[in-house]
């Protein structure tokens, strides 16, 4: 957008004035055209010279081009839930963001849970009635929690979905964790769902001849 405006230069030609100056040095051709070009660089958005930086126009105000490099050269972190806060390797707890199950938050969100076996498998165990959740905690398994189940007439009464896996280290005279994310991010959005239909044993005339199970399926929501 044009030349690139020196401030050092353009200012070097509009040196104060002083007592006495002569008419000819505060009304020369160089201040003017200085201020010209200074007030049409700020204008139009022309790129502005200050020593090694660049002043960019972005929208209403004007930046460093060097901040501008360096803000948009960083990645962006994307902050989830379930993420951690903080892994204590000295208190050997663990700390993760609030998530929810259908608006549920766990109800030991803030508790930070012990973590001291060789693998750690984190869980939110939901509680139900068979038709919504009523309550999730976190918690936490030294082994993997069988699949989820299956019931007939409603889905059951209580589910785990996996998030984290945490292993635990001794080295060198202290506990080292290597942590796993298994939910990505976004909180929990669980449904009961049919699972499977079977044949009655006893088909009663009029009624439908299946007996049909349900499970609960969790999604990110």
């Amino acid at each position: 957008m044009g030349e690139t405006i020196s401030i050092e230069a353009e200012l070097a030609n509009l040196k104060e004035v002083k007592s006495g100056d002569s008419i000819y040095t505060v009304n020369s051709a160089a201040r003017w055209n200085s201020l010209r070009r200074l007030i049409i660089a700020l204008a139009s958005g022309q790129n502005i010279k200050k020593g090694a930086n660049m002043l960019k126009k972005t929208g209403p105000t004007w930046c460093m081009l060097s901040t501008i490099e360096q803000a948009s050269a960083q990645p962006s972190v994307e902050v989830c839930p379930i993420d951690i806060l903080e892994l204590d390797s000295t208190a050997y707890t663990v700390k993760f963001r609030p998530i929810t199950v259908n608006q549920l938050v766990p109800s030991n969100f803030k508790t930070a849970l012990s973590i001291i076996n060789t693998t750690n498998y984190i869980y939110v165990h939901c509680t139900t009635d068979g038709n919504q959740v009523n309550a999730a905690t976190f918690e936490v398994s030294s082994t993997p929690r069988p699949p989820p189940a299956a019931t007939m007439g409603s889905a059951p009464v209580s589910f785990d979905v996996l998030v984290w896996v945490i292993l635990r280290e001794y080295s060198e005279g202290s506990f080292n964790y290597t942590p796993f994310k298994i939910w990505g991010c976004g909180n929990i959005a669980a449904t009961p769902v049919e699972h499977v239909r079977t044949d009655k044993d006893t088909p009663v005339p009029g009624q439908s001849p299946y007996d049909i199970w349900y499970a609960w399926q969790a999604v990110l929501g």
